[in-house]
């Protein structure tokens, strides 16, 4: 979201580092994610799962 707007309407999924691997989970199941520092991320899945590492750039 970019003030407020979805920037890209036709992503379907959310990517990011977790070590040297790339995960990608799918938005309709991210509950919340969270961003702290430059890079670092967390997603939290509606399952309560939590996954963390580093935006792709």
């Amino acid at each position: 979201m970019v003030g407020g707007r979805v920037r890209y309407l036709h992503y379907t999924d959310f990517c990011f580092l977790r070590g040297e691997s790339l995960a990608t989970v799918s938005f309709d199941k991210i509950k919340r994610i969270d961003f702290s520092g430059e890079k670092d991320v967390a997603v939290i899945l509606k399952n309560g799962k939590k996954a963390t590492g580093t935006l792709a750039s």
